[in-house]
């Protein structure tokens, strides 16, 4: 048994179809003519029905909004007031709705790949951003050196309350876990967790002491030490 070849028609309809083309030439073209005025047509109807009925319905969501602002106290008044601003503004809303949709013929579309910004728009150079705030220029050095006065520093945490103290300490990084000290270093970093971290007292919410909102100043007692390494 012989296995039709795809896209080869069969002898008796090879001779079928050249009977009718000895017997009325050009009828096969005709009619796949027709076939693709058909499909052609009834998608553009398609289309065309779609429009017609999303403007119906937008007309029906329109009617069904007035509707609901005439049935509210005062609503001939809202719809009088609406009007006029709609009369009164006119070209502006049409200017509006239409800006979207209409664009000029000569509109140029082309996208600017050239790496050098446009004139006029200058772009981030972080070589240069990387010393400066804003327009004014620092000194990178200058802040890393920087003697700190710890003395004229330290007074100013001096009223800060338990809770903001505490906060700020135990996100040190030298109180951190893993955090590489030297022996004197972890000396007072223990000497800072027993006085402040440790506390006896009842767990708060989100398992923080519960502890007033005293003055550190007034809890702190002797513990100047420990209050200078904790705000370097």
């Amino acid at each position: 048994m012989s296995i039709q070849q795809k896209g080869v028609p069969k002898p008796s309809v090879h001779k079928v179809l050249q009977a009718l083309e000895d017997r009325r030439p050009k009828w096969i073209n005709m009619q796949l003519q027709k076939a693709r005025k058909l499909c052609t047509g009834s998608v553009f109807e398609q289309e065309a029905e779609r429009g017609v009925a999303s403007a119906e319905l937008t007309e029906q969501k329109i009617g069904l909004m007035l509707l609901e602002v005439c049935h509210k106290a005062g609503g001939s008044n809202y719809l009088r007031q609406i009007y006029h601003i709609i009369q009164g503004n006119e070209e502006l809303l049409m200017f509006k709705l239409g800006a979207a949709t209409d664009f000029p013929d000569d509109l140029d579309l082309r996208v600017n790949f050239d790496p050098k910004p446009p004139i006029g728009a200058p772009g981030f150079n972080p070589l240069l951003q990387f010393d400066h705030i804003g327009e004014k220029k620092f000194d990178q050095s200058a802040v890393v050196d920087w003697a700190w006065d710890w003395p004229k520093l330290l007074p100013a945490y001096e009223g800060m309350s338990q809770v903001t103290f505490r906060s700020l300490l135990a996100n040190r990084w030298d109180l951190q876990e893993g955090a590489e000290l030297e022996d004197e270093e972890k000396a007072m970093v223990e000497e800072l967790q027993k006085t402040f971290l440790v506390c006896s007292c009842s767990v708060g919410p989100q398992g923080s002491p519960g502890f007033d909102e005293t003055p550190a100043k007034q809890t702190q007692g002797e513990t100047h030490p420990p209050d200078k390494s904790a705000a370097q």
